[in-house]
């Protein structure tokens, strides 16, 4: 939540890498994460780690809704290894990546995420565009 505040507040315009793993958080406060992003004032944010979490497709759905957006047009790396995403929340961050065309993008690592052979389908989707 204090974190929410300062991005709202501008205070981290110049932030390049997000990195909170092991961080404990779940989708709860993932949510309040990028609440905060869609307010423009990370524009230059290229990577967020949030691997070892407690992030599942809650917080996936929030992504998505951030990624869709535009607001974070730089980013390039995402990590979300450890996660308990699983298929469904696959489907909403691949689905943003397609409405938003995300170009910048070189890397998203889903490994341990429970992803299986639907949320590699909706993965592989995203990447015949």
């Amino acid at each position: 939540q204090d974190l929410g505040l300062v991005i709202e507040a501008g205070y981290l315009s110049e932030l390049v890498s997000l990195d909170l793993q092991y961080s404990r958080i779940t989708d709860r406060n993932v949510s309040l994460l990028f609440e905060a992003l869609q307010s423009g004032n990370c524009a230059k944010l290229r990577i967020i780690r949030l691997s070892n979490n407690a992030m599942g497709v809650g917080g996936s759905g929030s992504m998505a809704v951030c990624l869709s957006s535009g607001c974070l047009r730089e980013i390039q790396h995402i990590d979300l290894q450890h996660n308990l995403i699983f298929a469904g929340g696959i489907r909403k961050i691949t689905q943003a990546f397609m409405d938003f065309h995300c170009r910048n993008i070189q890397s998203i690592d889903f490994s341990r995420c429970h992803m299986a052979n639907p949320g590699l389908k909706y993965f592989c989707n995203a990447l015949n565009g």
